[in-house]
C-alpha cells in the first residue's frame, strides 16, 4: 500500500492465514454506512460515501497519510500534522461541494476523510516497514501482531465516524442545506488491489529498523476530529497535539513493543514467495486481509488462485523429478 504501506489496509498478502478484521476494505463501507444512516441522511448520497470510503484501499494504496501513518522521515508530530491537514482539506471540499450543489463530489471527498479517520485507530501513525515485518510475521509465523488485528479498532473507528459523521449534519444545519438535496447521489463500482500492490507493500519490511512506534489515539482523536471541523465549517487548521507537549516523545503510545532483531532479514515463507511470483497479474478473487493502507496480508481460508500456484509449482517440481530420473 504505498511506498510503503504496509501491507496494510489493504493490504495483505498471502495465503492461507488469515486474521480477525480490524478494519478491512468492507468495514470501511459498513461503518461509514452505519454512521450516516445514523444520522438521517439519505440513503444513495449514505452509499456513495461508503463506496469511497471503501475505495481509498485501492485508489490511494500508495499514500501513507491516507492511512494514518508515517511516511518515510517523519515523527510521530509530522505524521499528526499531515493527517490533519489532509482531513482540514478533505473536508473543505465537502463543505465546498455541498454549497455547489455536487453531492458526489461531496460524498466522495467525505468518503476519503471518513477512512482516513478509522485508519488512525488501526494504524497510530505506524510506517509502513513496521507494518509490512508483522504482516509477514503473521503470515509465515503464525503470530498475530499486525496493528490491524487491534481488537480495539473497529469499536474506535465507529465511534470517530459518528462523531464525524455528527459534525457534517451540524453543518448542513449551520449552512441552511437540506439532507434530502443529498438524495440525487450516484454509485460507484467497489474495487479492490491487486496481488501487486500488496507484494509492494511486504517488500517495505526490509526497511524497518526494529524499533515500534505509535501515537498515544487519545491524544489524536481530538485533534484530527478538530481539523475535520475546521475544514467543514471554513475555519482555520487548527495547531497539532504536540504544540501542547513539553517533549514531543510523550506523544509515544506507552503499549510500544520491545525491539525486534532485524538483523537476520524480514520473516519469510514459501507461500509468500509463491504468492508474490508474478505479482503483476491480478489476482481480484483472492481474500484481502487489509483494511488500506492499511491492510494486512493473511487469509485464514485457502484461496483458488494461490492453490492454482502451488498446483503449478508442484507439477514443475515433478516434471524435473521424470527429467532426471530419465
Amino acid at each position: 500500500m504505498r511506498q510503503l504501506l504496509m501491507l496494510t489496509s489493504c493490504c495483505a498478502l498471502v495465503a492461507l492465514g488469515g486474521r480477525a478484521a480490524a478494519l478491512e476494505q468492507p468495514a470501511h463501507q459498513s461503518v461509514t454506512l452505519a454512521a450516516c444512516r445514523a444520522e438521517g441522511l439519505p440513503e444513495a448520497f449514505c452509499q456513495r460515501a461508503g463506496e469511497e470510503a471503501s475505495n481509498v484501499d485501492v485508489e490511494d494504496f500508495y499514500a501513507v497519510p491516507t492511512h494514518a501513518q508515517a511516511d518515510a522521515g517523519q515523527t510521530l508530530c509530522q505524521a499528526v500534522d499531515t493527517v490533519m491537514a489532509r482531513e482540514w482539506d478533505l473536508a473543505d471540499r465537502v463543505r465546498t461541494a455541498l454549497a455547489a450543489g455536487q453531492t458526489d463530489e461531496a460524498a466522495r471527498a467525505l468518503g476519503h476523510a471518513l477512512h482516513t479517520i478509522q485508519d488512525a485507530c488501526t494504524h497510530r501513525g505506524v510506517s509502513n516497514p513496521e507494518h509490512a515485518w508483522f504482516s509477514l510475521s503473521d503470515a509465515c509465523e503464525d503470530t498475530r501482531l499486525s496493528p490491524d488485528l487491534n481488537p480495539e479498532a473497529l469499536g474506535c473507528a465507529g465511534e470517530e465516524t459518528t462523531a464525524a459523521m455528527q459534525l457534517v449534519t451540524a453543518a448542513l444545519a449551520a449552512s441552511g442545506i437540506s439532507p434530502q438535496s443529498l438524495a440525487n447521489a450516484t454509485e460507484v463500482e467497489l474495487i479492490e488491489p491487486g496481488r501487486s500492490e500488496k507484494c509492494d507493500f511486504l517488500e517495505e519490511a526490509e526497511d524497518w529498523d526494529g524499533r515500534d512506534l505509535m501515537w498515544n489515539h487519545d491524544l489524536v482523536r481530538g485533534p484530527i476530529l478538530d481539523a475535520f471541523d475546521a475544514g467543514l465549517t471554513g475555519a482555520s487548521l487548527p495547531a497539532g497535539p504536540c504544540s501542547a507537549l513539553a517533549d514531543p516523545a510523550e506523544l509515544e503510545a506507552a503499549d510500544l513493543a520491545p525491539d525486534v532483531d532485524v538483523s537476520d532479514g524480514t520473516p519469510s515463507c514459501f507461500k509468500v514467495h509463491l504468492y508474490c511470483l508474478g505479482k503483476a497479474d491480478d489476482f481480484s478473487g483472492v481474500e484481502s486481509d487489509a483494511g488500506a493502507s492499511g491492510c494486512s496480508v493473511v487469509h485464514r481460508t485457502a484461496d483458488p488462485a494461490g492453490l492454482v500456484l502451488v498446483a503449478g509449482a508442484a507439477l514443475a517440481l515433478a516434471a524435473r523429478r521424470r527429467l532426471r530420473a530419465g
